[in-house]
């Protein structure tokens, strides 16, 4: 099995069973390919996509007749901009099916026994990254313990509930962007030091010449690799940015009712804001750890 598939051998499980990716890891034949387990994969999206769907029809209806034409608005918004997220990324995944087979295998599966051999005595260039599973555990735990807490309403809580199912595929979801152009990112700095070394005055012309070779294909596959990953990402990408301002949108008018001293319940409200504030805190780190995995690799790549 190749160091980077073990690496991430779990976040590739999950997200293939939650049809993120539309392939799953093959041991036997040591590629990534689609098979029957995947599409079932697909089909238990659908599932997922409807059933979310259904919690939150019974939840808009039930605080349809008691809530403000205002909140409910922004109920609708963004119950519709969650509700669209499974079925966004499943269609993603089904539509760049074949993308997606060609960047992971391209990235997790092919071995650079050249690269990983010339910088095998460079720590700076070995590839320390992990998935960040602890950490989404963690914040579903937490988020688990304030819902409780928070509200006694079995309705609310199976709301929560899909909440949580969603936020963690868009963890996931950053998590997988984030491990290709880390693996990117690492064999570009392999190239780097390649070239730096290649030109030292111990080495031939011939050594020279063989190196780079080595650099132009190395360095046109993984320019080929970072195409397919913005392709492949995109669409979720938007969807996220667009999550984003719903969730500001959301925050902005309960910090209004929290001055308004006719509407604002201390008791219930302050948990329900502080809630949604930890939301947000996950939603703002998976923005900056886009951008940060993103500008990264474009500098170290320019």
């Amino acid at each position: 099995m190749p160091n980077n598939v073990q690496c991430y051998w779990w976040l590739l499980q999950i997200c293939a069973a939650l049809y993120i990716i539309p392939c799953s890891y093959n041991v036997h034949q040591n590629i990534f390919q689609i098979s029957y387990w995947n599409r079932f994969a697909l089909l238990q999206a659908c599932l997922l996509f409807f059933g979310c769907m259904w919690v939150d029809w019974i939840t808009v209806g039930s605080v349809l007749d008691t809530t403000s034409p205002v909140v409910l608005g922004l109920v609708c918004i963004d119950v519709c901009a969650y509700s669209m997220l499974v079925f966004c990324l499943a269609f993603n995944s089904l539509h760049h099916r074949k993308r997606f087979i060609h960047l992971l295998n391209g990235l997790f599966v092919q071995q650079e026994c050249t690269l990983d051999w010339m910088m095998a005595n460079n720590a700076n260039n070995r590839n320390k990254q992990g998935s960040y599973l602890h950490i989404l555990v963690g914040l579903a735990l937490l988020y688990t313990f304030f819902s409780i807490v928070t509200f006694p309403v079995t309705q609310y809580r199976k709301l929560n509930a899909v909440i949580l199912v969603r936020v963690s595929v868009l963890f996931l979801t950053m998590d997988l962007y984030r491990a290709c152009t880390g693996i990117i990112r690492m064999r570009m700095q392999q190239l780097q030091t390649m070239m730096s070394r290649g030109y030292s005055s111990n080495n031939t012309e011939q050594d020279r010449e063989r190196k780079l070779s080595t650099f132009f294909d190395r360095f046109q596959h993984y320019y080929q690799q970072i195409a397919l990953l913005n392709q492949c990402f995109s669409v979720p990408l938007l969807n996220i940015f667009m999550l984003l301002l719903v969730e500001l949108t959301f925050t902005s008018y309960e910090y209004y009712q929290m001055t308004d001293n006719v509407t604002y319940d201390p008791e219930a409200g302050l948990f329900v804001f502080l809630m949604r504030q930890m939301m947000q805190l996950v939603f703002a780190a998976i923005v900056v750890t886009f951008g940060i995995a993103g500008h990264s690799t474009k500098v170290q790549v320019w």
